[in-house]
Formats: structure tokens, sequence, C-alpha cells
């Protein structure tokens, strides 16, 4: 966890919520912009989880295809063997 208080107040660390890891403080850029009061509005997408809407909307696959992917391995939303 960032401790420097020069640094806290300066803006320096932002957090976000994470639904895996919870709300780290993170180092944020080093300058702002009046409009922006954060630059981190959103977490980092977990692995896998835009597959389907990819899948649909771009390339036009339907549930069945999708489902076929995922049972043969090709996508996933968990890193293999752990």
């Amino acid at each position: 966890m960032p401790s420097h208080p020069q640094l806290r107040e300066w803006g320096l660390y932002e957090s976000v919520e994470h639904p895996l890891v919870g709300s780290p403080e993170l180092p944020a850029l080093p300058f702002r912009f009046r409009s922006i009061e954060k630059w981190a509005s959103r977490h980092a997408p977990l692995l896998g989880q835009d597959n389907a809407r990819v899948l649909r909307e771009v390339l036009g696959m339907g549930d069945r295809q999708i489902e076929e992917l995922r049972l043969a391995g090709v996508i996933g939303d968990w890193p293999a063997n752990l």
C-alpha cells in the first residue's frame, strides 16, 4: 500500500473496485485535467468477460457455436491448470 503522504495528497494513487481483488490502490498518471476527476473509471476486464458479446456481435456466432468453442477449450473464463 502506498504510504508517502505527499504522493497521496497529490492524488497519485487511485482505487477501483474489482470483483476478485477488492480495491487496491494503484499508481495513477502524474498529471490531471480539470475535467477528469479520476483516470481509472472501471476495473480491468476479467478473463473471458466479453467472449460471448464479441463472438455474437462482431463475428455473428450463435449460442451453439459459442458453447462448442467453450467445450473444446478454445475460449474460457479461467486460466488452464489453476
